[in-house]
């Protein structure tokens, strides 16, 4: 729907890039905050995120300016990232309960829904929905989520020291290799959100594609970060987390070059399916590794990773979009295969740290 609202109303690429950043940037204190809020209020904290959530999509359908637009969206970017908190520190509570890595399967259910969500909204587009019905559309759907995972984040206090609400648990600064494995998570988000906020109106843009057919290669990458999320626990218990953010990094960094320099549409929806088989290891290997590095701060943790994924999310629509005003869109998503790069040597830097 962001490349809706973005053509209906007119605004610049760059311009769209730093009322997303701002959004975001606002977010944080929520996101940051979220850990202590599930400990102390439960699920009452996530049924008010995905009720603020569905109004504001909403609200940022029908805004009918770039100010209204911006408190919309970061009504939404705050919403979403208490939801995201409680996924994350209800999967590493599982994970330490149950010694099974479960982080994987959780966001490729955000991947499938990607998928799913990006090919149904292409096809309501091409029959003539307006950005108004599909978000009442998707409104709905958080609406259900309400009653589905009412009780998602409900054990999750039992394995979290009772504390004041504070922004940060500075405890998580001692840990060894604590913020380097936090960094490379974040920097991978930012390589996913480049990816699933940039490539729809890159195709649009580059390849002159409309409808379901401009929507081609953000829905290959969301259904390759889904199959490869739902099957890549045998791959990370063979080669170890490390080694597999080390080999997700440069598969990211490979595929995206690739998809870059061609001038085949067809091409460049491939690479990007090949960078979404990247993606889908980086950020819930990089989460489940923090969670077994402070195994008794599951939403400590969470809240945190989250909190610092978003300060990537933050940076990556800003980048992007000034680039791409700057240069062209094509020059400015480069940055996805420099993140790629980033998280193999980030990560072979921990490897080698922990050898020794």
């Amino acid at each position: 729907m962001s490349a809706v609202v973005e053509r209906d109303l007119h605004v610049p690429t760059g311009t769209w890039g730093l009322l997303i950043s701002g959004a975001w940037l606002v977010s944080l204190p929520f996101r940051f905050l979220a850990g202590s809020l599930i400990v102390r209020y439960s699920r009452h904290v996530l049924a008010a995120a995905y009720f603020v959530s569905a109004v504001a999509l909403i609200g940022t359908a029908n805004a009918p300016n770039k100010a209204m637009v911006s408190l919309a969206l970061a009504l939404y970017a705050s919403a979403n990232g208490v939801m995201n908190v409680g996924v994350n520190a209800a999967g590493i509570h599982y994970e330490k309960r149950t010694n099974t890595q479960i982080l994987g399967n959780l966001h490729a259910g955000f991947s499938l829904g990607g998928a799913v969500s990006t090919l149904v909204v292409g096809a309501l587009l091409s029959l003539g929905w307006t950005a108004t019905s599909l978000s009442l559309l998707l409104a709905g759907f958080l609406a259900f989520c309400v009653l589905a995972f009412r009780n998602l984040v409900s054990d999750v206090a039992e394995d979290v020291p009772q504390q004041k609400l504070a922004l940060i648990d500075r405890d998580l600064f001692a840990i060894p290799g604590f913020m380097t494995v936090a960094l490379i998570g974040a920097i991978a988000a930012a390589a996913e959100a480049g990816m699933y906020l940039w490539t729809i109106i890159y195709m649009r843009d580059e390849f002159s594609l409309e409808g379901i057919a401009s929507v081609a290669g953000t829905a290959a990458f969301f259904a390759a970060m889904a199959v490869g999320r739902f099957g890549f626990n045998p791959v990370v218990r063979r080669l170890g987390r490390l080694r597999s953010l080390q080999y997700s990094g440069v598969l990211i960094a490979a595929a995206m070059t690739v998809g870059l320099l061609t001038n085949s549409a067809a091409l460049a929806a491939l690479s990007f399916l090949v960078v979404g088989l990247g993606c889908a290891i980086a950020v819930p290997v990089s989460i489940s590794l923090l969670g077994a590095l402070a195994p008794d701060r599951s939403a400590a943790v969470a809240s945190f990773g989250t909190a610092l994924i978003s300060i990537a999310l933050v940076a990556s629509p800003l980048i992007v979009g000034t680039l791409a005003g700057l240069i062209s869109l094509r020059v400015a998503l480069g940055m996805i295969a420099v993140c790629g790069a980033l998280c193999a040597l980030l990560s072979y830097r921990v490897r080698e740290r922990a050898a020794g």
